[in-house]
């Protein structure tokens, strides 16, 4: 934090980045909301993933049931369109979790070769060293 503080008093205009001072707990609060934000979008599409799985299983056992009890052809076509649709359902959840993680994904990978993330590597290891 000694750094920061140095940092602080000196003239901010000088400086050849928007990262200062001023905007160094801003820029911290960014890289840890993408990550949080990576992170949910990362165990929604694992969760979603389970509950497919969970879905066929628990639905091809039910057809199993009723083709053992001989209900028919009518019964497994309804059972095929419930999978069906729920397969669906499943797969457009999947897509909108995978888009996220594509986008914050791509934002971090932006941040991380930007120079601000350079300057708040070089801020915060001066912290550490004041320490």
């Amino acid at each position: 934090m000694k750094a920061l503080e140095e940092e602080k008093k000196s003239d901010y205009s000088l400086m050849h980045s928007a990262y200062n001072g001023k905007s160094a707990i801003e820029f911290h609060c960014l890289l840890i909301a993408l990550f949080i934000a990576l992170m949910k979008a990362l165990k929604d599409c694992d969760e979603i993933h389970k509950a497919e799985g969970n879905i066929l299983e628990t639905e091809m056992e039910t057809a199993k049931v009723k083709l053992v009890k001989n209900k028919g052809w009518w019964a497994m076509q309804s059972m095929l369109n419930k999978v069906k649709e729920d397969t669906e359902m499943m797969a457009k959840k999947k897509l909108d979790s995978q888009t996220r993680i594509w986008n914050y994904g791509r934002i971090l990978w932006t941040v991380a070769l930007s120079r601000m993330f350079d300057d708040h590597l070089q801020s915060l290891q001066g912290a550490l060293v004041s320490v």
